[in-house]
């Protein structure tokens, strides 16, 4: 009987030590599991160690049931994110925006100069000639009276940048005649009046200057004054340059007057022997009509079929010097009633003996 009840007591022993174990056992497991969802959630709130706990599928309810779970829209302003925005205003673009206007203003500005230096002289292009347009420049208009004063017709008035062989620094030179050309006496045929501009070149005085009558529109190709006070101008149609009218004085240049002087007026050819110059024949002349001793017209053999070259010279000579200034006109045959009033001028602004 004792012994049963020794082995009762026992077993209730036995009983008691294993509940008193598993107590102990499930406290520290309690404290254990307390510990690893502190750990999750002290992680979780972490900017480090964010992303990657995002990956525990243990971690997602402790992350948005605790109150740590407010750093989560934190994630746009937390310091690995910042930099993203911030590329709108880097160096690199703000460089790239302040470029834009720096190469404009720069473009600006060498526009600018090149205007500035066009004003004295013509500009080169690309292909190194001349840009003839700029040796042109609209002066208003200039009146043509018939005989006896009564008014003609009013054309635009083209005034010509020349060259110049002498610059006089304490008189600058200007493109536009210091006062309005004064009316001219010719008259123009009423049906020319809407082709024809008249075009002046400066001789260095701002007042005198050489005064041509050419279609509309025409480019001025070249004009220039020497220093001997020679002169010459050439106008073309810009659409077919084989229409042209040129201009010529010789100035100074004495030997020159005498040799050309022999060479267009053949009655005066043994007179410039004499003075030392023979004269050269005048190449491809077709014929000659001498209006008096100082005006002599001509023609000349045109290299272009249909076409017809029609010039007149002037000279006059004697103890103190002499003077001769030819005009040349080339344009299409049909055309000669334009070309006849364009050298007529010539003849209206150099009488010679015929007045």
């Amino acid at each position: 009987m004792q012994t049963i009840i020794w082995k009762r007591c026992l077993l209730i022993i036995s009983i008691a030590l294993v509940a008193i174990a598993s107590s102990g056992c499930e406290g520290n497991r309690a404290s254990d599991t307390s510990a690893l969802i502190e750990a999750q959630q002290t992680a979780g709130s972490s900017p480090e160690t964010l992303m990657p706990s995002s990956s525990i599928p243990t971690a997602e309810p402790a992350v948005t049931s605790t109150p740590t779970s407010i750093a989560a829209p934190a994630v746009t302003s937390s310091p690995t994110s910042a930099p993203a925005p911030a590329v709108t205003s880097s160096p690199k673009v703000t460089s790239i925006r302040t470029e834009v206007p720096l190469s404009d203003n720069t473009e600006l500005k060498a526009d600018q100069k090149l205007e500035v230096q066009s004003d004295f002289k013509p500009s080169q292009g690309a292909a190194g000639k001349v840009d003839k347009q700029q040796l042109a420049v609209d002066c208003g208009k200039l009146a043509f009276e018939k005989e006896g004063g009564t008014a003609n017709v009013q054309l635009p008035l083209i005034c010509i940048r020349a060259s110049y062989g002498v610059d006089d620094l304490g008189h600058p030179i200007t493109i536009a005649p210091r006062e309005p050309l004064k009316a001219v006496s010719y008259s123009i045929l009423a049906e020319l009046h809407d082709q024809l501009a008249a075009y002046w070149m400066n001789f260095g005085d701002n007042v005198h200057g050489v005064l041509l009558l050419a279609p509309k529109g025409w480019k001025v190709i070249s004009g220039a004054v020497g220093a001997n006070g020679s002169s010459a101008v050439r106008l073309e149609n810009p659409k077919d340059p084989q229409q042209f009218i040129t201009y010529m004085d010789s100035g100074g240049c004495q030997g020159c007057i005498i040799a050309n002087i022999g060479a267009y007026f053949p009655e005066m050819h043994d007179w410039a022997e004499k003075q030392g110059f023979t004269p050269d024949p005048v190449a491809d002349m077709k014929k000659q009509t001498l209006l008096n001793p100082n005006l002599m017209t001509y023609s000349k053999k045109s290299p272009i079929d249909g076409y017809e070259l029609n010039g007149i010279a002037y000279q006059e000579h004697g103890e103190g010097g002499g003077t001769f200034r030819m005009q040349e006109v080339q344009l299409p045959a049909a055309n000669h009633g334009l070309a006849r009033a364009m050298l007529n001028l010539f003849v209206a602004l150099n009488p010679g003996a015929a007045q």
